[in-house]
This record gives C-alpha cells, sequence and structure tokens, in this order.
C-alpha cells in the first residue's frame, strides 16, 4: 500500500468525527461542506460558542527545487553532444574474422555471461543512473542510444527551465495578481498544472499534498473543482 493511500481504520475514524461535529454543529446552527476537514469543523463549532481559536500556523510554501540553472543545463548539454560527434567521427575498423572454427559452440551459446561493458559505456549508465533515466532505457542499450536518451533528457530540461525563466520576467512586467495560498487536495493530484508544457512529455503539473501559491482567481476556480482547499480562509458563523 502506498503513502497516497489512508488505512481503513484512520478513514473510519476521520469519517466518525465528521459525523459528531455535523451533529454538534446542526445544533448550533451550523451547516458544514463535505470537503470540510475535520480541523476546520472544529474551529467554526468553537468560534460559534465562543471559545478562542488559536490562527493555524501558516505552513511553509514548498519551494520547487530549481535544480541546475539553464547555463549549466546548457554546458552539459553542449559537452555530450561534442562527445557524441566525436564517437561518431572516429574510424571504424575493419571486420576481422575472428573466434572459433564454424560450428564451434561459443562461451555466449553455451551459457556464459557477456564481456563487460567499455568504460565508455560504463560512464554513460552511470550518468543515466543520476539522472533517474536509467528505468527508460533499455538493458544492453549501446553507447549511442544511452547517449541519445540523456542528451534529449538535458535538452528537455533546459526548455523547461528557459520556460519557467520567461515566466518569471512576464509576471514582473505585468500588474501585480494577489496570490494565495493552497494546499493540492487528492482529487487535484497531477491536475494543477504549473503553467508549463513540454512538448512531447505533457503538462507539469503539483502533487497531492504540496502547498503552493496561486493567482486568486485560479484558486477560486480550482477549489470549486475540489483540486485545492485554500489556507488563508477562514469561514465566518
Amino acid at each position: 500500500m502506498t503513502d497516497e493511500t489512508l488505512t481503513p481504520p484512520v478513514a473510519d475514524a476521520e469519517a466518525v468525527r465528521k459525523a459528531e461535529l455535523t451533529a454538534e454543529g446542526e445544533r448550533l446552527g451550523l451547516k458544514f461542506d463535505k470537503r470540510f476537514s475535520v480541523k476546520r469543523m472544529e474551529d467554526m463549532i468553537a468560534e460559534k460558542k465562543g471559545e478562542a481559536v488559536a490562527p493555524p500556523a501558516a505552513p511553509a510554501v514548498t519551494q520547487p527545487d530549481e535544480g541546475p540553472s539553464l547555463s549549466q543545463l546548457a554546458a552539459e548539454l553542449a559537452a555530450l553532444r561534442r562527445e557524441n560527434e566525436a564517437l561518431k567521427a572516429q574510424p571504424q575498423p575493419a571486420p576481422v574474422r575472428s573466434g572459433p572454427p564454424p560450428g564451434t559452440l561459443t562461451s555466449l551459446q553455451m551459457g556464459a555471461s557477456p564481456a563487460h561493458d567499455s568504460d565508455e559505456l560504463a560512464a554513460a549508465w552511470r550518468r543515466a543512473t543520476e539522472l533517474g533515466l536509467s528505468g527508460a532505457i533499455p538493458k544492453g542499450a549501446g553507447l549511442e542510444q544511452v547517449m541519445k536518451r540523456i542528451t534529449d533528457h538535458l535538452a528537455a530540461k533546459a526548455q523547461e527551465q528557459q520556460i519557467l525563466e520567461e515566466q518569471a520576467r512576464r509576471r514582473e512586467a505585468m500588474p501585480q495578481q494577489k496570490m494565495v495560498q493552497v494546499r493540492i487536495l487528492k482529487k487535484g493530484d497531477g491536475k494543477v498544472g504549473k503553467g508549463v508544457h513540454l512538448p512531447g512529455i505533457g503538462n507539469a503539473c503539483y502533487r497531492w499534498g504540496e502547498i503552493v501559491e496561486l493567482p486568486l482567481d485560479i484558486a477560486i476556480a480550482q477549489e470549486e473543482n475540489g483540486h485545492v482547499e485554500r489556507t488563508d480562509v477562514t469561514v465566518a458563523a
């Protein structure tokens, strides 16, 4: 079971608590939205009773991992392309017939392990693993195939970084919009976009549980869809 799935006892306990709070709220003349959290319902009841409600501490905004800068990505991409072109330009030796006479079983045919990859291929695989690409490259891929996958990945990251920097420049030039803090709900997992689209890859989206800032109009629309919950709003009785 993944971390994103509530265990049945926890879910049942939350449902029982919400039922208790709903009944108590009805006695006090309160109506709750089914999307309200237990904490929100408790605060509304306490406020209705005249009890002091401690304001919730503002959760820290999740800062996106900036990763390497655009210049670093561009430099690494250029170095990989130069290395790839140099490998292609190397003269290929003429094929030389070697090995046992025809009809003799080789060690590979008898089930022995093949020879180790070259140093260059091993280095390329290490870099692919560092970038989290090892699962996206077929086992047994050659040097050129591994390096092409790395190059494509770095090019996509550089493009994403360039788009984000351009968006930041446009936001600075535009009149300032009111930004509000929201929490991504389970229903909004992977459905609230960051405003970045990469051709051939898709839209970059926020994940369940992230706390981010959105323009007010977008936050209101996403809250109505049940994708986010604003953390800056206290519902009056």
